[in-house]
């Protein structure tokens, strides 16, 4: 990595550069009490920037905020699983970050990756992702290694996602590209007063327990809102949702 901090405390990376460099930009892993702030990482040849700490099994809480980051044309050497923010942990705060211009994820984390509980991911923006990959998401978590029902309370609040969609072809499968993808039953999500613009598919529940998504704004999407009943059957199709405002 660029910047590499393991077992940070009180850790605080403000107005960094980070370009041009093979793998990641900025690694904070099983860091406590610590920031990345304003700062920008691009062209880097996998992950923008990697943020975990905290423990779900003791609710310990990291503790950290990623706020003010411009994070773009990333993952230029492994195109997909290499998003612009890289997540884990519990009572962490991601703020007010801009990332945009990749081929896969621009947020992922949680459930299949890391822990994942009581995070807030407030004021960003998703823009121009996706554009070389199906069945993937702007923001992308799952549940699908077991951890849906405890990965819980997480909020997604006034961010924007826009233009999440396969301009790059998509070969024999049909491209579902969503600006928000809740996979495989992730669970006790609150989804409030958020923007999807020109997303092939806004936001999508896969199964799950007390999502709630509630006054969000959906602008040029094919889909505003898919629901489905994966952890019974993977998929049987889409309903209607009347908590969609």
């Amino acid at each position: 990595a660029g910047i590499l901090a393991s077992g940070a405390r009180g850790l605080s990376l403000e107005r960094v550069l980070v370009h041009s460099h093979g793998t990641d930009g900025i690694v904070l892993t099983d860091a406590r009490d610590s920031a990345v702030r304003d700062s920008e990482v691009h062209d880097v040849g996998c992950a923008g920037v990697r943020a975990t700490g905290g423990r779900a099994a003791t609710l310990e809480g990291g503790n950290l905020v990623v706020e003010g980051n411009h994070v773009h044309h990333y993952a230029l050497w492994k195109r997909t699983y290499m998003p612009g923010v890289y997540w884990g942990g519990v009572g962490n705060v991601f703020r007010s970050n801009t990332v945009e211009h990749a081929p896969h994820n621009g947020f992922l984390g949680g459930g299949d990756f890391e822990d994942g509980v009581g995070n807030l991911f407030e004021n960003n923006t998703l823009d121009r992702l996706t554009y070389e990959t199906i069945d993937s998401g702007g923001f992308y978590s799952s549940g699908q290694i077991g951890t849906a029902f405890t990965n819980r309370d997480n909020v997604l609040r006034a961010n924007k996602i826009m233009h999440v969609r396969n301009t790059a072809g998509t070969g024999f499968q049909i491209a579902s590209n969503q600006g928000l993808y809740l996979d495989d039953q992730a669970s006790a999500w609150l989804v409030e007063g958020n923007e999807f613009i020109d997303c092939q598919v806004g936001s999508f529940i896969g199964g799950g327990r007390r999502n709630r998504i509630i006054g969000n704004r959906y602008v040029r999407c094919g889909t505003v809102q898919y629901l489905n009943d994966q952890g019974r059957e993977f998929d049987s199709g889409t309903v209607q949702c009347d908590t969609v405002a």
